[in-house]
Parts: structure tokens; C-alpha cells; sequence
């Protein structure tokens, strides 16, 4: 049925046998007899439906499953969307039939109308030689299923046999069974418009020639062309792409297939208030209706009916997400905007983000919370003077800097840095904020303490209280704090209750009470240092309750005998 169709164009038969397809046309003549201009041409709409049908056999069995479609078409249009063009996948069927499947007899499904129909089965023949796919004139497509599967070598094969789809000829045109040697193609490329595959920048390409007088080692062959029957294809030419366009623009079998699914309304993301934009979509047809649309939060400005529209914001009250709209002689297309300066819509913190580290603490990871209305990312650290000087502020490249970068200001459109905050002590204020085209927003401010392992918080729950004489003798009291040596940089999250503002723990002081066993206080006392002694108790005999609360807002508790 498929073979005797005109425009037979068959994919590895391991012989030189495809003829020219009759009646061939490059359709070059749409560039100078279309009243549109160049420009206007280029920024046509060339999107092609495509359906498929996936053969199966009687039982359903040895059939391409249908979710890897989506991925098929998205790896063929990589190739053809550099040239402006797009497949859309309109949709898929099954069709049961073990001898169509196998090629042992039936009749195969019915064509879907407007559409490339392209039909995944088992095995494809010609002439008795196995094919891996078969491009039929600008409606069919007969690809071998588990060519899909196989590596990108062989998906390939999809992407050839719809270039021929689209009217391209092989890169080997005329050098292959039967020998024709009145449209070979010179070496030189002389004879290139007219001759082999009769596009110019491809070079002539012998592959599969046996033609004793023909020297192929004087051939340089483009061998990643997917017109080609080489390896490792992955490209057309600018002219492959001029010559599929203008198949689509003048060949009135491929003008049925063409679709505006593929159209983007294209216009600026983020809209101001006080601004007014532009959008705009490049359709297919004639006539083409227009009727643009747009959410509550803007406002058309003119007319809606045009290939393009005026938008601007009418409240200056709203930061979120809106929308535009236009349908295309039914066909109904929507961009989202970001509208306004950036927001959160919840009380988000920036990740990793702490309020004491050790010094030497480098290459520390924050991720700030990320948002629809967020283009960018604008970080920044300043010296806090006021709070705590930095221990060494005239050596800045051992202050704290943003890792890679050694500057205090870092923007990108990532939401995650890394910070060195070096081995100055000192207090620096972190700052994180989210930006857009309309303004910033910020996301978390925060104080920031490099500080040494004396008051290292991190270390806190080791803290040891030892009281000593115990009995007390004399009527006195002695009081250690034993910190642990810090062994490697950490952060901690402090509580900010304890501090009342203050950033540095050396100006925070230490408090002892001392209570009888009956709960009664009978001592308070704070002090700065890690050592204190309590004189004149007057204690009377008998056991007490010591409770320390350290600087760093560690509780300790112990038992302390009078004699």
C-alpha cells in the first residue's frame, strides 16, 4: 500500500536503489513570488501536526508504548526547532493487527486527516530488505518501533524520515543503485542546485556508491547530517531548514497539516505598574481571528483583535501572578505574568542562615526560599562597627566574603550562595534579598557573630559546673565554668531572649542562685568571668541547691553540703 505511493523515500535498504521522487520541487519560488517580505516569512508559524498510530499485534502485544511519545517528538524537535519549526503532538491510537504488525498481510489503518500520520510497527521492508523507517510524500511515516529505544543514533531515524516528511532528499541523492550519473553531485559542488540532494551546503556525499570509476576517498562528507546514513546525526543545514520551510509554505499537501498549537505569545514576563506592554503571536492561517483576553489585575489598552495587544496593571495593590490570553481561530494560548515586586507568601528564612560561627567556618551553603515573582537574588554583608569591630578590619580578604568571589555583594538568579566567613572575630550584618523587573524584596536580615572558642555556643551542652570546696568551709564558695577546647568550626541558632540585643557574649554575664531545700533563694549573684568566688555566705548547716545559668544560656544544677 505505502510502497507505490510517489515521494518513496526508504532509510537503510543496505543498497543503492531509491530513485529520485517524482515531480521533485524545492519550492525556492516562494521567496520571490510571495508578497510577504523576507522577515515577514521568517517569523511564519511552521508548526506541523503529527498522529500517531502504534501497531500492535492481534493480542495487543509487540507494540510501542505510548508514553514515550511525548518524549519521541521532544527529541526530534531539537533538531527542527533551530529552523523555526515544531511537530505537535495532536494525539495517538492503537491498531491490532498481527499481520500489518509483521508484514505478513492486512491492510493497514486509515489515514487521520490534517495531520503527518506517523506509524510505529514492528517491521518495515523494501524490496525484501529491512528498513528502519520510511518517509511517504508529506503524509506518512513508517518507523520501526524499537529504533526508539536504542540510543540517539537510531532515534535519529524519526528525524530523517520526517525530513523527507518535509521534502528533503538524501545526502547521497544519485550515488546509489540505480546508478544515475546525470545527477550526481561534483565534488566541488559546481553543479549543488541543481544536482544530488541540490542543496548547497551540504557536500556531496558518496555513501553506499559502488561506482568502480568514482574515487569516494577524495569525497568529504558532512557525516553528522541527518539526511545522511552515517552515524552519530545530529543537525540539518541553515538551507535543509529554507528548503522544509518552503515546502511548508507553498506545498498544498503539507498546508493541511500546519497548526498554531506551537504559537507563543511573546512579550515581556514581569509587568510594572505605571508601565504598558506589548504582546505579540505569530500565527498560520487565512483568515486569522484574533481575540486577546487578559485576568482581573489588567487591562487591554486598544483593540484585542490584532496579532498583538497593549497590557498595563490597574492596581497598584496586587503583587502575584495574571495572566494573558488570545485564541487563534479557536485555538486558545496563555502566557503567565509575574505582576508587581516580588513577594512570599509565607514567612520563609533563608536556610543555613545562623547567628554564630566559628572562626574559620568556609564555604557555608544558604539557600534562600524561592518564589514565581523572584528573577534574582541580591546577598550582601556589611561590617556591623557599631555592635563589634572586627578583630583584624584593615585585612579584608580574611574577613567575611561571599566563597568563590571574595566580594561582600553577590547577585544571581540562583537561590543559593556560599559564604567564607574568614578568621576575624567580629559581628557583620547578612542580607538577602529578592528582585524582579519591579522592585526587591527582602527575604531575611541578620546579624551574624564570628566569634572564638571561649563563648563557643556550639559546645554549651559539654559545659561542666564544679563547685568547690564541697562541703563548704569558711563560708565560701568557689565557682568554675569548664568549657571544652572548640576542635572545628560550627554554627548555632542563638535565642535571641537571652540577649536582649546584645551580639557579643563576652558583655553577657553569668548568674548563680543558690536556694534551700525548702525552694527559698538565698543567694544571687551574676559575673563576667568563667571563675567566681561567693564570700560570707553565713549558710547554716545543712544541703543546698546551686543553679547556674551560663552566658551562652546553658543550665546547670548541683547539690553543695554546709558543714
Amino acid at each position: 500500500m505505502f510502497v507505490c505511493c510517489i515521494k518513496l523515500i526508504a532509510q537503510e535498504t543496505g543498497e543503492c536503489g531509491t530513485p529520485m521522487p517524482e515531480n521533485y520541487r524545492t519550492y525556492d519560488e516562494v521567496l520571490t513570488t510571495s508578497s510577504m517580505s523576507a522577515e515577514a516569512l521568517a517569523l511564519q508559524n511552521y508548526c506541523i501536526n503529527l498522529y500517531f498510530t502504534i501497531v500492535r499485534n492481534d493480542d495487543g502485544s509487540e507494540g510501542f508504548d505510548p508514553a514515550d511519545i511525548p518524549a519521541a517528538v521532544e527529541y526530534v524537535n531539537q533538531y527542527f526547532s533551530p529552523h523555526g519549526i515544531t511537530f505537535y503532538n495532536v494525539g495517538y491510537m492503537f491498531y491490532d493487527d498481527t499481520a500489518w504488525n509483521n508484514e505478513t498481510g492486512g491492510s493497514g489503518p486509515l489515514s487521520v486527516p490534517n495531520v503527518i500520520n506517523v506509524y510505529f510497527r514492528k517491521s518495515i521492508t523494501i524490496g525484501g530488505l529491512p528498513v528502519a523507517g520510511v518517509g511517504i510524500g508529506n503524509s506518512r511515516c513508517i518507523i520501526r518501533a524499537t529504533n526508539l529505544s536504542n540510543g540517539n543514533s537510531i532515534k535519529s531515524v524519526f528525524a530523517h524520515e520526517l525530513g523527507h516528511n518535509l521534502n528533503l532528499l538524501h545526502t547521497h541523492q544519485c550515488y546509489y543503485k540505480p546508478y544515475n550519473s546525470s545527477c550526481l553531485e561534483m565534488i566541488n559542488g559546481s553543479n549543488c542546485a541543481t544536482a544530488g540532494d541540490m542543496i548547497c551546503d551540504t557536500p556531496a556525499d558518496p555513501y553506499l556508491c559502488n561506482e568502480p570509476t568514482i574515487n569516494i576517498s577524495q569525497f568529504n562528507p558532512d557525516r553528522t547530517n541527518l539526511m545522511s546514513y552515517y552515524g552519530g546525526r545530529n543537525n540539518f543545514t541553515l538551507q535543509q531548514g529554507q528548503r522544509m520551510r518552503n515546502a511548508i509554505l507553498a506545498d498544498p499537501d503539507l498546508q493541511s497539516r500546519r497548526s498554531n498549537q506551537c504559537a507563543i505569545i511573546e512579550g515581556n514576563t514581569a509587568v510594572c505598574y505605571g508601565t504598558e506592554y506589548n504582546y505579540s503571536v505569530v500565527a498560520y492561517g487565512s483568515p486569522i481571528s484574533y481575540s486577546w483576553s487578559v485576568s482581573p489585575q489588567l487591562q487591554i489598552v486598544g483593540s484585542n483583535t490584532g496579532n498583538s495587544v497593549v497590557v498595563r496593571a490597574v492596581s497598584t495593590s496586587y503583587n502575584g501572578v495574571a495572566t494573558v490570553s488570545v485564541a487563534i481561530n479557536g485555538i486558545v494560548k496563555t502566557k503567565y505574568l509575574r505582576l508587581g515586586s516580588p513577594v512570599l507568601y509565607s514567612n520563609h528564612h533563608v536556610s543555613g542562615l545562623n547567628d554564630w560561627v566559628s572562626v574559620s567556618s568556609g564555604n557555608r551553603g544558604m539557600v534562600a526560599p524561592s518564589s514565581p515573582s523572584i528573577t534574582s537574588y541580591y546577598w550582601k554583608i556589611e561590617q556591623d562597627t557599631l555592635s563589634n569591630p572586627p578583630s583584624c578590619p584593615y585585612v579584608s580578604s580574611r574577613l567575611a566574603r561571599f566563597a568563590y568571589t571574595n566580594e561582600t555583594e553577590y547577585r544571581s538568579n540562583l537561590p543559593h550562595v556560599a559564604v567564607n566567613w574568614g578568621d576575624c572575630t567580629g559581628v557583620y550584618l547578612f542580607s538577602c534579598y529578592g528582585e524582579n523587573d519591579c522592585g526587591r524584596i527582602l527575604i531575611e536580615q541578620r546579624h551574624v557573630e564570628v566569634g572564638e572558642s571561649l563563648y563557643n555556643p556550639c559546645y554549651k551542652m559539654a559545659v561542666q559546673l564544679i563547685a568547690a570546696p564541697n562541703p563548704i568551709i569558711n563560708n565560701e564558695l568557689r565557682v568554675f565554668i569548664n568549657r571544652p577546647e572548640m576542635s572545628d568550626p560550627c554554627d548555632f541558632i542563638q535565642d535571641y531572649s537571652l540577649y536582649y540585643g546584645y551580639r557579643d557574649l563576652s558583655e553577657i554575664k553569668n548568674g548563680i542562685k543558690i536556694y534551700d531545700y525548702y525552694g527559698n533563694l538565698i543567694k544571687s549573684q551574676e559575673f563576667l568571668d568563667e571563675e567566681y568566688v561567693l564570700k560570707d555566705l553565713n549558710l547554716s548547716p545543712g544541703n543546698y541547691i546551686v543553679n547556674l545559668k551560663t552566658k551562652d544560656n546553658e543550665f546547670r544544677q548541683t547539690v553543695i553540703i554546709v558543714e
